[in-house]
């Protein structure tokens, strides 16, 4: 009898084990290409998101550089913007904060501080008009940069007070410098500044020294001095003119209010700042009912 050999042949398809492995093996390699998806799409949002807070950011500061007036507690101040916010005066503070919402639903936070000092000095026979006959540095605008007593800067100025001398450097470690003989440096902006500039200001001494920005009048306030170190009074003056002296003649008077006003916009959709920036600006600041002085 022939024997018969029975052939044992494989059906196709996977196996239970392979079929789990399988499913193993998508399961882990999906988990990092859904995490990079996700991720991109968080980022372009984000994106997205801070392109728009930018845009409302920056009309914020263009609109309060151009008003005069800030009222109190009126949520109107910003509504051309479509920003509903109302701005508050804490007690016993220099500072204006608000704090409010987009027609977008971004939130916006408003602070503004008063960066004013007492334009008088302490001597009685020195007063502010005599420093300012002779100021330590002159300042106008030349091609986008500071010139600076007949030098030309380049950007990231810093004023440095140190013991009889203070100086202006930049970031080329180019230095104007100047003796001074009491604790007031004297600083003339002449003529229009196009240009928003920032001066770091340092003083390594012990004592308070007070720094007298004069502008003249009608001019944009766009150098601001920034304290980094040390104790420092900062006066911004107006030279205007006086109809009880000569033509060629003038005095100082005091700049209403000026204000250094941040703004920064979040948003409850990403974590972070979306957008924030700064300047300077004269305001008056308002009760309910007070019209501008």
């Amino acid at each position: 009898m022939e024997n018969k050999k029975s052939y044992l042949h494989k059906n196709p398809g996977l196996t239970l084990i392979e079929v789990i492995i399988s499913v193993a093996l998508l399961a882990i390699l999906s988990v990092p290409i859904f995490t990079m998806v996700n991720t991109n799409v968080k980022l372009s949002q984000k994106t997205e998101l801070r392109q728009q807070a930018t845009i409302i950011g920056q009309r914020i500061l263009e609109y309060l550089g151009s008003i005069k007036d800030v009222t109190l507690g009126d949520n109107d101040v910003l509504s051309s913007l479509g920003v509903d916010i109302a701005f508050e005066k804490p007690i016993d503070s220099d500072e204006v904060i608000g704090n409010g919402i987009t027609s977008d639903k971004f939130k916006v936070a408003i602070q503004m501080k008063n960066i004013i000092q007492n334009v008088t000095d302490e001597t009685p026979s020195l007063t502010v008009n005599d420093l300012m006959k002779n100021p330590l540095f002159v300042i106008t605008e030349q091609s986008n940069y500071l010139n600076i007593n007949g030098e030309l800067m380049a950007d990231d100025l810093s004023l440095m007070i140190e013991h009889n001398v203070v100086r202006i450097c930049d970031q080329n470690l180019k230095c104007v410098e100047k003796p001074i003989m009491n604790n007031q440096v004297t600083i003339y902006v002449q003529g229009k500044i196009a240009n928003s500039y920032k001066i770091l200001v340092e003083n390594q001494l012990s004592t308070t020294m007070t720094i007298y920005a004069q502008y003249d009048a009608n001019q944009n306030k766009n150098i601001n001095l920034v304290t980094t170190d040390g104790q420092v009074d900062i006066s911004y003056l107006i030279k205007q003119k006086d109809i009880g002296l000569e033509s060629d003649e003038s005095f100082v008077g005091q700049l209403g209010d000026l204000y250094e006003i941040s703004v920064s916009i979040t948003s409850a959709e990403v974590e972070g700042n979306l957008f924030k920036g700064d300047t300077v600006s004269q305001l008056n600041i308002c009760e309910i009912g007070q019209g501008g002085y």
